[in-house]
């Protein structure tokens, strides 16, 4: 009998599924608004002030909150994929997760550098 005669897709819950699909859109919209503005809020608690980015450290973590809505939806994806590729799958979601990281660190970076200069 064949491997491939055997195999059974993933199934993601429909309560998971919309809330990766929900959180890509609200990172999405919260960045481009964000960078539309010119002004990217970061909120670190209730009590902190948080940080505001401009310029290109808006971009850049537009760029990191985009990684996050790849990873997201690459399990929204996978569920429907009836093929046999979840290592695929889980190979592009660690590579945007390094990349978001990435991206998110180097926003921060150039957001302290234009506070010190």
């Amino acid at each position: 009998m064949d491997k491939e005669n055997n195999y059974t897709p993933n199934h993601i819950p429909v309560k998971e599924r919309v809330e990766n699909i929900i959180g890509s859109i609200f990172f999405v919209a919260y960045g481009a608004y964000g960078v539309w503005s010119n002004d990217l809020h970061l909120a670190f608690g209730r009590r902190s002030p948080g940080i505001h980015l401009h310029d290109i450290a808006a971009w850049l973590m537009f760029a990191a909150s985009i990684c996050g809505c790849v990873v997201l939806l690459t399990v929204v994806v996978d569920h429907y994929d009836q093929r046999n590729n979840e290592t695929n799958y889980k190979k592009i979601a660690d590579v945007f997760k390094k990349s978001g990281i990435a991206f998110a660190i180097l926003s921060i970076l150039a957001w302290a550098l234009m506070e010190i200069f």
